[in-house]
């Protein structure tokens, strides 16, 4: 599944006068999605707007995450 993040307008001023601005900003959003996110990780930059897609390692620990949930909840109706 992709999503559209908006980037802060912020990192447009904070990079200005850098001779490898791009680089500075990719760089910048990738460190804000890392912290805001951790679950998506960067496809592209397409204007202000970040695409991202789920991890896979995010997507297998919500599965074993589930797993375990669904576990616990069979070992309780047992003990019942």
């Amino acid at each position: 599944m992709i999503y559209k993040i908006p980037i802060p307008q912020f990192y447009i001023w904070l990079t200005q006068g850098y001779s490898k601005r791009g680089q500075m900003f990719r760089s910048y959003v990738k460190g804000y999605l890392a912290k805001s996110y951790p679950d998506l990780k960067l496809v592209k930059i397409k204007g202000m707007i970040a695409i991202c897609e789920r991890c896979e390692a995010f997507e297998e620990w919500k599965s074993a995450h589930q797993e375990a949930k669904n576990r616990n909840k069979r070992r309780r109706s047992k003990s019942k």
